[in-house]
């Protein structure tokens, strides 16, 4: 099988994953997980838990000017250069909401590792998809965040639940590993 370097900070993971890394399901809390509020918006944010599922809602309740003013952070991750990852969640939001994730450095200049994605989300519970590939790093491996951002350019409920990191090959590497 093909290795890549970690995928969640300090644990190889293979470069081709049949089963995702769960980072998240909120069930003990918000973990390596934090709200960021800037620029004179404010938000709230809780787990509610539902049936099985332990959800992060975010309230907005002043939105604030710019799309970064309420972002969703997830430290504690790795970005090997060169790989592509995968992030997965469900989301809905009041009234429907494109939102944004991107992938940065954690720390240093907290550059960009890879372009924001935008994805649109509705009332009802949506599974997102997103691929980043870790070019935009000097380094072999860096310290890396996870960014769901847009969250409060208006004043709008959002839930999010199930995240999940995987590491992807890239499509040549996949095929030189089935070869094998």
């Amino acid at each position: 099988m093909l290795f890549a370097g970690p995928s969640v900070f300090g644990q190889d993971q293979p470069a081709i994953v049949e089963k995702p890394i769960k980072i998240s399901d909120f069930s003990t809390g918000m973990g390596d997980w934090f709200v960021e509020v800037k620029n004179g918006a404010q938000a709230t944010s809780g787990i509610e838990k539902v049936g099985e599922d332990a959800i992060l809602k975010i309230e907005i309740v002043t939105p604030g000017p710019a799309a970064w003013n309420v972002q969703l952070l997830r430290s504690k991750l790795g970005a090997t250069k060169g790989q592509n990852y995968k992030v997965t969640f469900e989301a809905k939001a009041t009234g429907g909401l494109h939102l944004w994730c991107q992938l940065q450095e954690d720390g240093g200049s907290y550059g960009t590792i890879g372009q924001a994605v935008g994805v649109g989300i509705t009332e009802n519970w949506k599974e997102c998809s997103v691929n980043f590939s870790a070019e935009g790093i000097e380094e072999e491996m860096v310290k890396a965040r996870l960014i769901i951002g847009n969250l409060g350019v208006e004043g709008k409920t959002i839930w999010l639940k199930n995240f999940k990191w995987t590491t992807v090959a890239k499509p040549e590497a996949a095929a030189a590993a089935e070869k094998q």
